[in-house]
């Protein structure tokens, strides 16, 4: 993704928000620490959200472009995307985002571990938002799902099984 727009002669910023990428921590398990955060009122996908809007807004500052493209890979940093499109619509031109979901239905329908995608299970979000909602607020910027994802990618594994010895 990002190879083939810096070979094309494009500006890219690429990012990776807090816990995803190389930004999440190891110890203890990854997950625990966005935990930690939401027992504080605060909910990681409002922070990688948030984060996501600042670099656009930098990225914007510094250059000619009026708005930003931004493009996704994963359930994850699409709901981040879709979140800061919502969040701030006359920001981005388009998000285009593969391995994409076309509803939060998708995380129980998989089922998603919440390992997997901690930041999808923040309280109500599911009661109360679904992808065409965050698409329709994100408006208008153009919104593009593309090779929807595999369920088995967020399956946990099956527990290996006890062999008696």
């Amino acid at each position: 993704m990002v190879s083939d727009r810096v070979n094309r002669g494009e500006q890219v910023l690429a990012l990776d928000p807090l816990f995803m990428g190389e930004t999440v921590p190891q110890k203890p398990d990854p997950t625990d620490w966005e935990l930690l955060v939401a027992t504080t009122g605060d909910r990681p996908l409002g922070i990688e959200a948030a984060q996501v809007i600042a670099a656009a807004k930098w990225l914007r500052g510094i250059s000619a472009q009026r708005q930003v493209r931004l493009e996704t890979n994963g359930i994850r940093s699409e709901m981040v995307g879709l979140a800061a499109a919502a969040l701030e619509p006359a920001l981005f031109s388009e998000q285009v985002s593969r391995q994409a979901m076309s509803s939060l239905g998708f995380l129980l329908d998989a089922p998603v571990s919440f390992r997997a995608a901690p930041e999808l299970f923040c309280l109500d979000l599911y009661r109360d938002f679904d992808i065409e909602r965050f698409i329709a607020l994100a408006a208008p910027t153009r919104v593009t799902l593309l090779d929807y994802a595999p369920p088995a990618a967020y399956k946990l594994p099956e527990p290996a099984e006890d062999s008696g010895q």
